[in-house]
């Protein structure tokens, strides 16, 4: 299920709730925007949770047919990315709400990985590097990271609706900072940067749960929109005492 499937099915159903509760059981309007909307939308939330990571989910093969528009827009993305020296290392589907089609990258001459993820009716990408010391850089230009809190040697800057070449160019920038800090970039071998992606993958899951009244706490975090904390550069994050590391 894409995200505008999913997003379509979330509407029905609450109208269809809000009809009943309205028309037969005469529920009270106050009632229902104060208490029944909210837990609505947290019954929802706790739901998606345990759906996107539940112990059965691993990488799948992206299948034909349903997924061929999806490949096709990131293929398009993948001749822009070759251009600008990267190469595709790994693709896999995630069966998560909503589903995922991921595209992972790593560049021709230097430790930078691209990763793209196609979710039907929308469209995401970052840059991410690895270093000494258990540090990671992440360049994002989805508004949507950073929503859930990051260890402190997770890094993230976000720029909203960058392109593919703006992206990386901010993440060079971060890169050369962190160099200036003491902080060197590892290499990973393609067939361990899918490992290390479904490990902090997992490890997301672990921070969400690890969380008092995370459902609640989730759904805030979105409604603040607390990723824009992360929407400028990693030398600023710094500079505002954002970042302890180093």
């Amino acid at each position: 299920m894409d995200i505008k499937m999913w997003n379509n099915a979330i509407l029905v159903s609450n109208v269809v709730i809000f009809f009943v509760l309205t028309h037969y059981f005469h529920v009270n309007l106050f009632l229902l925007i104060g208490v029944i909307v909210p837990l609505d939308i947290i019954a929802l939330t706790v739901f998606t949770i345990f759906f996107n990571f539940r112990k059965d989910l691993k990488p799948e093969p992206v299948p034909r047919g349903a997924f061929d528009q999806r490949r096709n827009d990131l293929d398009m993305d993948k001749a822009t990315l070759d251009r600008m020296g990267f190469e595709k290392i790994d693709e896999f589907l995630l069966k998560i709400i909503p589903d995922v089609v991921v595209y992972l990258f790593r560049h021709r001459e230097v430790p930078v990985y691209y990763c793209l993820y196609h979710m039907g009716a929308k469209k995401m990408w970052e840059t991410v590097s690895l270093f000494d010391q258990d540090v990671s850089l992440t360049t994002s230009m989805s508004g949507d990271s950073g929503n859930i809190p990051l260890p402190p040697t997770s890094l993230l800057q976000v720029f909203p609706d960058a392109s593919l070449q703006l992206v990386l160019e901010a993440h060079s920038q971060a890169i050369q900072f962190l160099a200036s800090r003491g902080y060197r970039p590892v290499e990973h071998s393609a067939s361990q940067f899918r490992e290390d992606f479904m490990t902090a993958y997992w490890k997301t899951e672990q921070r969400i749960m690890s969380t008092p009244i995370w459902p609640v706490m989730l759904v805030i975090w979105v409604i603040i929109n607390r990723g824009k904390m992360y929407a400028k550069p990693i030398e600023a994050q710094y500079r505002d005492g954002m970042i302890k590391t180093g």
